[in-house]
């Protein structure tokens, strides 16, 4: 049996691929900013955490995406080590 990776990326050097993992990796960096520049969760900015919070999650389901997708390569030839 074989197992066809594209219906997550057309390859894994491919440019959706790359350009999923910067937009990842982009969007986690300026989450972290945000976060450590809200400081506390203090009443005042409850509103500006929530939205980092629905942001984070939205970045913690892309990075489960990516996760799964590199599992499943690695599982399918774990010699290869570029996954």
């Amino acid at each position: 049996m074989s197992w066809d990776p594209t219906p997550f990326f057309a390859s894994f050097a491919g440019a959706s691929y790359r350009e999923f993992r910067a937009q990842l990796e982009r969007d986690l960096a300026r989450l972290f900013a945000e976060a450590r520049a809200l400081g506390g969760l203090v009443r005042d900015r409850l509103g500006a955490w929530a939205d980092v919070l629905v942001r984070l999650e939205d970045a913690t389901a892309r990075s489960a995406h990516l996760a799964s997708y590199l599992g499943c390569l690695s599982a399918a030839d774990a010699r290869d080590e570029a996954v």
